[in-house]
């Protein structure tokens, strides 16, 4: 009974021990994020997602495995495979070896790694047009965080980088997409969603557009042919439910975007979106049973 309660005794102190020096190590990084952003405005938010980080800290690790984790180092040096792939066979998990150790991220995050990674974090955050309606619960959950899984510890936000013409055409795309006018301004159509040009490879069939007057052309985009069942801007709409009574109106609206948008719709019904601008079809699909095809 000795020899047991002594042993159950040492256990309890390492284990003390052991937390005590990682609840040390957390102080250390909370003071540290302090420091560097406690006293500056702008910075503000930059100290509340440091401690959001280190407040989760616990229960997180990094695993070492120096036979896996070697293994990869050295097919990724003589594969010359890049980053992002060397990263994914760092997260699988299923490969570790049952001697792999667990490193505890309140052991291995040190001040310099944690600054470091929340400014790079913000710093895409601002630069990147399309994370910028992103809210601050969502950005801290999902695109803060300074690890995937339990792979080691790496700088891994220095790798997304992307070429300043590539960026430029993303910023250029992002743009449009959210500002009709601008889009008409950058694309060459007739504005006839049903045009269309049939290609044969055979008969090198060519497709002609007279642009009036000397203009740069950076891409030439081919849609599928579809019949016009898109909303496009401009256009007017009619929106449908069918309710006890067949059916039922709910308001007339102009698209001002690639999009329209109704309030107080009933959940759970058939809706029938109909073009008063254009088209005369009034079949919204058809359906096939033992009696033959029903049209709706």
């Amino acid at each position: 009974m000795k020899i047991v309660c002594l042993f159950s005794g040492l256990a309890v102190i390492v284990c003390t021990g052991c937390n005590r020096e990682k609840e040390r190590n957390l102080e250390i990084l909370e003071k540290a994020v302090y420091e560097h952003y406690g006293h500056k405005t702008e910075d503000s938010l930059k100290l509340v997602a440091a401690k959001f980080l280190i407040e989760n800290m616990p229960g997180h690790f990094s695993v070492r495995d120096e036979d896996y984790f070697g293994q990869v180092a050295s097919i990724a040096q003589t594969k010359g495979i890049p980053y992002p792939d060397k990263k994914a066979l760092e997260m699988f998990a299923s490969c570790y070896g049952e001697g792999a150790e667990r490193l505890s991220d309140a052991d291995a995050v040190s001040p310099a790694f944690l600054i470091r990674h929340i400014d790079r974090a913000f710093e895409q955050r601002t630069k990147f047009p399309w994370l910028r309606d992103i809210d601050d619960e969502t950005f801290f959950e999902y695109l803060l965080p300074y690890r995937f899984l339990n792979e080691p510890l790496d700088y891994w936000r220095d790798s997304l980088t992307i070429a300043p013409q590539a960026f430029s055409d993303m910023i250029s795309c992002d743009n449009l997409k959210y500002d009709p006018a601008a889009v008409a301004s950058h694309v060459y159509t007739d504005r006839d969603p049903l045009t269309y040009v049939r290609y044969v490879r055979d008969n090198k069939k060519e497709m002609v557009i007279d642009l009036k007057s000397l203009v740069g052309i950076t891409r030439i985009v081919c849609v599928p042919r579809n019949d016009g069942n898109s909303v496009f801007p401009g256009s007017v709409y009619e929106l449908f439910y069918y309710g006890m009574d067949g059916w039922e109106s709910l308001g007339i609206k102009r698209a001002e975007d690639y999009n329209v948008e109704y309030e107080d719709v009933p959940a759970g019904a058939l809706y029938w979106l109909k073009c008063l601008t254009g088209g005369v079809e009034e079949r919204i699909f058809t359906f096939t049973d033992k009696d033959g095809i029903r049209f709706f």
